[in-house]
């Protein structure tokens, strides 16, 4: 099939590749990679019940998860799943300047975020050399909110 043509070019996991493929269909590329990337990463990037973490820092967490992918207003609701929420943690990281102090207030693993960070350049730069993106699109803003698409993020 063209899928698995494709599919067979790119040196990764053949469900990772799909996904990443449907995204660059789909118009949702920069969420691909991240959930790409997030489910390559050896670890998750959220902190989990440890007692030496302050309530605050979890709370802080929390709402940046509610508020982060699309927000309240968002039709398709507020976080989704543990993989839409990783999107919201790396995005509002990548805003705040790949800050270790956000990480640490906000209960959040940079060095998993700095994981996923490498793993989407490495994923993206796959998906280029291979000819399914054009280096301009894959090198765009791609965690802007134009590349939130509803319908398309909800199939991913």
């Amino acid at each position: 099939t063209p899928l698995g043509y494709h599919l067979s070019r790119l040196p990764m996991d053949a469900k990772v590749g799909k996904m990443l493929i449907v995204g660059c269909i789909l118009g949702c590329f920069g969420n691909a990679l991240t959930i790409a990337a997030a489910l390559s990463c050896t670890k998750s990037c959220f902190f989990r019940g440890q007692p030496s973490l302050d309530p605050t820092y979890i709370d802080a967490r929390n709402c940046l998860i509610e508020n982060g992918f699309g927000g309240k207003d968002w039709p398709g609701g507020t976080v989704k799943g543990d993989l839409i929420a990783v999107i919201a943690a790396y995005r509002a990281w990548i805003k705040e300047k790949k800050s270790h102090k956000f990480c640490s207030t906000h209960a959040l693993d940079v060095t998993s975020l700095r994981e996923i960070d490498r793993l989407r350049k490495q994923f993206r730069d796959l998906i280029v050399d291979a000819g399914l993106v054009s280096r301009a699109e894959g090198n765009s803003g791609s965690l802007d909110a134009e590349d939130c698409n509803i319908a398309s993020d909800d199939a991913l």
